[in-house]
């Protein structure tokens, strides 16, 4: 197997994801049901030469297209059953080559996979030195999260019914605590579940499988916080249509021991999460095997921001 087949066989996936995303959605062959309808009797030529297109994308490096074209006629045209003896294209000429119609988008697509791939090469060293210390990589990942709950923590405990001439800014900062959380839950909180979910636990547990009771614990926990997430906005809005200011009082107190409670839930999820699956995975994960941890979700985080 020649080196360039060895790096195809290698990262085929990443291709495949990329001309999928960023080249087949924009193509008119490509039906709403899902499935590409190109009139090229063999199929998308796309895929069938997809090899030697990530090899002439790795190989030419130039602003203009006119080299990909180049590339492509002496590459790939050439061993294509629709070109004539005299060097025609019958499906060029009828604009059905999806190859040549979207090359500019196959060129970016594979550039956005080189780039992934040459931030994890820059970062591996990086990686696999995080990696011997899982447990402090994965906490500092959660340390704006726990920033986060601090902030709304000290926030709630400021907070109390100034009477009737107050009521106005008690609303704001009920309601600004209210959306904080909310927007806390919706980003930050869910981003750290989203991690969770598709790579670290099953990880874990597939590594480790005396560690789910511990997932299984956490994991019973998120349905938890939606439901009082939902009724601390239930408190707010029964603070804005209480009467009276003792009624008022009452309010904003079950608001108030409501949101440090669900402060309070979510920084202790953190210290659960920390003691009993960052400092296991530590303890018991091979150095490859944190390596390997690292690195799927560092591809996460990269997939996330580039999507």
């Amino acid at each position: 197997m020649t080196e360039e087949m060895e790096y195809f066989q290698k990262y085929r996936s990443l291709y495949e994801e990329a001309v999928l995303r960023y080249v087949c959605t924009r193509c008119i062959d490509f039906g709403n049901d899902g499935v590409c309808h190109s009139e090229d009797p063999k199929g998308c030529a796309v895929f069938r030469y997809l090899p030697e297109l990530i090899a002439i994308a790795r190989r030419i490096h130039e602003p203009s297209i006119v080299p990909y074209v180049d590339a492509v006629r002496q590459t790939v045209c050439v061993h294509c059953r629709a070109l004539t003896p005299e060097g025609m294209c019958p499906l060029r000429a009828k604009l059905d080559c999806g190859l040549d119609r979207y090359l500019i988008l196959v060129i970016e697509a594979m550039g956005k996979v080189d780039a992934i791939l040459k931030n994890e090469e820059k970062d591996r060293d990086r990686l696999s030195n995080e990696s011997k210390n899982i447990t402090s990589l994965l906490i500092q990942r959660c340390r704006r999260v726990l920033d986060r709950i601090f902030s709304l923590d000290e926030m709630l405990r400021g907070f109390c019914y100034s009477g009737e001439t107050a009521y106005q800014e008690n609303l704001i900062q009920m309601n600004e605590v209210s959306k904080f959380f909310s927007r806390f839950f919706s980003r930050e909180w869910n981003k750290h579940m989203t991690i969770e979910k598709e790579i670290l636990f099953p990880f874990a547990i597939a590594h480790l499988p005396q560690i789910r009771p511990a997932i299984d614990f956490l994991e019973s926990k998120h349905a938890e916080y939606r439901k009082k997430l939902q009724e601390l906005r239930t408190r707010y809005d029964d603070f804005k249509w209480a009467v009276g200011d003792e009624g008022r009082k009452k309010a904003v107190e079950k608001f108030q021991n409501l949101g440090i409670s669900l402060a309070k839930l979510f920084n202790e999820y953190i210290e659960i999460e920390a003691k009993n699956v960052y400092k296991v995975l530590d303890r018991e994960l091979s150095e490859d095997d944190k390596l390997e941890l690292m690195r799927k979700i560092y591809l996460r985080n990269v997939s996330r921001r580039a999507a």
